[in-house]
């Protein structure tokens, strides 16, 4: 399956999971939190990392509900003894991915769980079956494969990505029948959102115009005495 059509499965994925609540918790999250392995969220993830400037980073991206991520937090542990004992200055933490659907574009997350390292502004993606011998190894490489970090996400970089993920799935689906490009997908974007504002534009005048039948007033038996008295009162005069 092409990984930009996988994420947007995943992406789906993560936001069902970000919404339901969690049930057994106990049992999801009591190695997450009662690990030695240091947790960081969104906000502070970049100011803790620092691109990997003073110290590089080996960091796993996990999800709270996720019984594979048990095991290789398990598996980190081990790591981080391992580093403690060779006086590294490599520094491994853990972000839960529930509902952080920028970070999941940002670092192109195609599984959970993932584990990338970080030094000096780069970053490489470990990618063989995660366990204690494969990371040390992999920490030991000095030729992994480097690309650039990237930055955080801006809202246009977010629709960039949704844009050329929709196109590449549109020219894979259409490419026995049409020579799709970039223009179809924007005509494509275009008359959805059109569609959108058409839609809503109905239902706000449906819910704003609409004329709601009036309540019938209850006949009150006290005023119906009071009207009857000024009657009388009335006829003595």
């Amino acid at each position: 399956m092409n990984n930009k059509i996988f994420l947007f499965v995943f992406l789906i994925n993560i936001s069902y999971i970000s919404l339901t609540n969690i049930t057994n918790r106990t049992y999801y999250t009591s190695l997450f939190f009662n690990s030695t392995i240091e947790t960081v969220n969104v906000s502070n993830f970049d100011r803790v990392i620092n691109r990997g400037k003073k110290n590089p980073y080996l960091i796993l991206f996990t999800v709270i509900r996720c019984k594979m991520c048990n095991y290789v937090i398990k598996e980190l542990e081990k790591v981080q003894e391992y580093l403690k004992e060779k006086n590294s200055t490599i520094k491994i933490i853990k972000l839960d991915c529930r509902g952080n659907l920028g970070t999941v574009m940002r670092f192109d997350l195609d599984h959970i769980p993932k584990i990338i390292y970080v030094e000096n502004n780069e970053m490489s993606s470990f990618n063989q079956n995660i366990s204690y011998d494969n990371i040390i190894n992999f920490l030991n490489n000095e030729n992994k494969e480097k690309k650039i970090f990237p930055r955080p996400m801006t809202y246009f970089d977010f629709f960039i990505k949704i844009f050329n993920a929709l196109n590449e799935f549109l020219t894979e689906s259409s490419k026995d029948y049409i020579a799709w490009n970039k223009n179809y997908t924007i005509i494509i974007i275009v008359l959805i959102i059109i569609l959108f504002i058409i839609f809503e534009f109905f239902i706000m005048k449906y819910c704003c115009t609409t004329k709601r039948k009036e309540k019938t007033k209850n006949h009150s038996h006290k005023n119906h005495q009071h009207n009857k008295n000024e009657n009388e009162k009335k006829k003595k005069e």
